[in-house]
Formats: structure tokens, C-alpha cells, sequence
């Protein structure tokens, strides 16, 4: 059956397409807030156990403004994570999620290279990118390092040194 419109009314398929295009952004908004909640809660800086990547690692001090990497290895390789920003009141932001592989340097090496590509780029991490990052871009690691090749060039880091991470929270 045909929507009937007349002059100024709104069909009910045009209010199905208005419910369906509010309820969709208000899931993205919704899980934006929870994965902001489950990251405030978050410890600043874990370890990773012995062979596992999956951990916090981060590019500074807590008692100063600085980078976070949540890194999770999971089956065969596979690696997701997210750049978050945390704030000297220990404040956390998204910068970006990603995914990616992991590869070590021959087999049973506790060092590598991941091959990582943004997923989602936060719309309001513009104060912590000096522009988006890469479409894929490597890092390499080591027993509790990350080494972010070129950081630089996208996050608002002022060396080279800063695109180095740790799981102690030291910046290398």
C-alpha cells in the first residue's frame, strides 16, 4: 500500500526513515559514552604477560598529559586496540581504534613488527591529531615497547621520541 501525502504531512515511511536514522545515531553516540566509561576505569599502564602483546602501554607520566595504546593480541595473529590521550586529571579520550596483524621477527621472537590500520578516526580527536592517521602504518615491539614509525606525523607529538611506548609508562 502506497503512502497518500498531502501538502506539509509526513508519510509514515518518511517517520520510519526519521526513527531509524535517530535510533542509529543514537547507538553510535551510546556506545562512544560506554567505551569511554569501561576506558576511565581502566588501569593507566599494564604489563603484558610473557609472550602476549595485549596490554596498556603508554608514551609518558601519568601526572602529565600523554598517549595510551590498549593493545589486545588475539587468536593467530590478529591484533585491535585503540590510541587513547589521557589528560594530567587522568581523563581519557578515543583518538582512533585499529586493527591489525602481528608479525615476529622469525618464529617463537618476542620481537616484531605489527601492521596496523585505523578503524575509527574520533571526530573530536582533532585537539590530539595534527591530522588522520595513515591507512596503515607499522610498529615495531619488543618485551614491553611499542615503537610507532613516524608518529609524528599525526599525533600531536613533539620528537620522534614521543612515538615510543611502554608498559611501565616511561616514554624509551
Amino acid at each position: 500500500m502506497a503512502d497518500t501525502q498531502y501538502h506539509g504531512e509526513v508519510t509514515t515511511t518518511q517517520r520510519r526513515l526519521a526513527i531509524a536514522t535517530a535510533l542509529t545515531a543514537f547507538l553510535a553516540i551510546a556506545a562512544v559514552v560506554l567505551s569511554s566509561v569501561a576506558i576511565a576505569q581502566r588501569p593507566v599502564v599494564t604489563p603484558p604477560s610473557d609472550r602476549s602483546l595485549s596490554g596498556v602501554y603508554a608514551d609518558g607520566a601519568a601526572d602529565r598529559p600523554h598517549y595510551v595504546v590498549v593493545l589486545t593480541d588475539a587468536d593467530q595473529g590478529r591484533i585491535r586496540g585503540a590510541m587513547d590521550y589521557e589528560y594530567q586529571d587522568g581523563q581519557t579520550t578515543v583518538v582512533f581504534t585499529f586493527r591489525g596483524t602481528s608479525q615476529a621477527r622469525h618464529a617463537g621472537a618476542a620481537s616484531g613488527v605489527l601492521t596496523l590500520e585505523p578503524v575509527v578516526t574520533i571526530a573530536h580527536s582533532s585537539a590530539q591529531l595534527s591530522r588522520p592517521p595513515p591507512p596503515a602504518f607499522a610498529v615495531t615491539y619488543a618485551p614491553g615497547t611499542l615503537q610507532f614509525g613516524e608518529c609524528a606525523a599525526y599525533l600531536r607529538v613533539t620528537t620522534l621520541a614521543g612515538c615510543a611506548f611502554s608498559s611501565n609508562g616511561a616514554a624509551e
